[in-house]
């Protein structure tokens, strides 16, 4: 196979599902309830005042549209590239997932446009990590005590009560 050497990419293409870890975690919660899976172990409860939920709320509406943009950037990249989305995930999980193997009529076009897409997706994983940490600052908490908190609301289900007061 001519393109069997399999790399890993620190790059997940959001089209993939993957979205911004505090985001998910926050919002995995009422999946995780109506799903029946079971949540994850319970950690130390931390304090969290109303001054931080509120702040911590605040970031997460502005995380969500920061989330749905680079995600639909991404989108519109693949989708206008040679590559159907289809044809960039299997690519991609190939060179990712030990699980896949790299189809045997990957060109050196796909290949070509592949890594020209994932150096895309790099910038604007890039730009939205930086966009992040804005949001997290003007939200007025710092990005540690901001995962603090993203952590906390998943293991404590009177933390995130309070959470989904402040989001509605």
């Amino acid at each position: 196979m001519q393109h069997g050497r399999k790399t890993r990419r620190s790059v997940t293409p959001l089209i993939m599902g993957a979205v911004i870890g505090a985001v998910s975690m926050v919002f995995a919660a009422p999946v995780v309830a109506q799903t029946g899976f079971e949540a994850p172990p319970q950690q130390a409860q931390i304090e969290v005042s109303d001054g931080e939920l509120a702040s911590f709320a605040d970031a997460m509406g502005d995380l969500q549209e920061i989330q749905f943009e680079a995600q639909s950037e991404v989108n519109e990249m693949v989708e206008s590239s040679e590559l159907d989305t289809a044809r960039f995930n299997e690519i991609h999980n190939a060179l990712n997932n030990p699980e896949f193997d790299m189809p045997a009529d990957v060109t050196d076009g796909e290949r070509d446009t592949y890594e020209s897409l994932i150096g895309s997706i790099g910038e604007v994983e890039q730009e939205m990590q930086a966009d992040i940490q804005t949001v997290v600052a003007d939200a007025g908490l710092e990005v540690e005590r901001f995962n603090e908190i993203a952590m906390a609301v998943q293991s404590d289900p009177e933390l995130f009560e309070r959470l989904q007061e402040y989001m509605q």
